[in-house]
């Protein structure tokens, strides 16, 4: 799957990316130095004019990033912001950072919550299902890495808008 030739359908909002980060944190797709790196590329953005919620992202390390996330003002649009956490799952799974039953982990809690939308819902149930199928042989490992690429790969074009990559610095 080649997910760098496709384009990005739109561009984030910073309430968008703010609730990512929340997501993000609280499911372990990205880490509490991501969130800081995202703070200053847009507190340089701001030519001196930053306002309160960044700056209460910045001077506050020991804070609850996801509290204070959420305090940024705007509409954020749910649908949206649920690809890029489909995209970040799926640039996950693809580099390995995740394993198959990490990912399938991911996406049934978020099933089981009702948190994900109910288009998703099946897929997270479908590949439990064949992630269990596995052990006793029968589903094959292969199809379902197949599954879940093929899966993923619609959120490819939404790869680049993603803020940093939570395990760019992994070896």
């Amino acid at each position: 799957m080649n997910c760098r030739s496709r384009e990005a359908m739109c561009q984030a909002s910073t309430k968008d990316l703010a609730t990512y980060f929340q997501r993000a944190l609280a499911s372990g797709l990205c880490r509490e130095s991501d969130v800081k790196s995202w703070v200053e590329e847009m507190t340089g953005r701001c030519a001196g004019d930053v306002p309160q919620w960044l700056r209460d992202l910045s001077v506050a390390p020991s804070t609850n990033k996801e509290r204070l996330l959420d305090a940024v003002p705007g509409e954020s649009n749910d649908e949206f912001v649920w690809k890029l956490m489909f995209a970040s799952l799926g640039r996950s799974f693809r580099e390995h950072w995740l394993n198959n039953g990490q990912v399938v982990y991911l996406l049934l809690s978020w099933a089981v919550a009702g948190t994900v939308p109910e288009e998703y819902r099946r897929v997270a149930y479908l590949f439990d299902d064949h992630h269990e199928g596995i052990g006793p042989g029968w589903f094959a490992e292969e199809e379902l890495r197949k599954e879940m690429a093929t899966f993923f790969e619609q959120f490819c074009a939404y790869e680049p808008l993603l803020p940093t990559s939570p395990q760019a610095s992994r070896p």
